[in-house]
């Protein structure tokens, strides 16, 4: 992940901080997908290994641990604001097809780095 180890094929995980492949990870997210109004939030959203999203249930305390060493001390706290005061209940379709169409792009812009890199 270029955010954690300046890599397109591997990641540090955000709950324990281990080094692992994208085979072995997940988009592991801090608030529950069920909330839809952060389901695809990239600030809810982080590489983390298959032990701590799985095994360990989304491992809540090294998660929050995890954002608070990297962005800070209400980095947390926001997103359980933004939960707590969510009223978004469903996505539209055209939402979702620009969520699709962003990501498109970052992705051939991540592509494109790695290639220069």
């Amino acid at each position: 992940c270029l955010l954690t180890t300046n890599t397109t094929h591997e990641g540090l995980c955000i709950s324990c901080g281990a080094r692992k492949d994208y085979g072995n990870a997940d988009a592991g997210h801090f608030i529950s997908r069920t909330d839809k109004a952060l389901a695809y939030d990239e600030r809810n959203i982080h590489f983390q290994c298959k032990r701590c999203n799985g095994y360990l249930k989304g491992n809540f305390a090294g998660y929050y641990n995890g954002l608070k060493a990297r962005y800070g001390d209400g980095f947390a706290n926001l997103l359980l604001d933004i939960h707590s005061q969510s009223t978004v209940n469903q996505w539209k379709h055209f939402e979702l097809e620009a969520l699709i169409e962003t990501y498109k792009m970052k992705l051939d812009l991540i592509t494109a780095k790695s290639r220069v890199g």
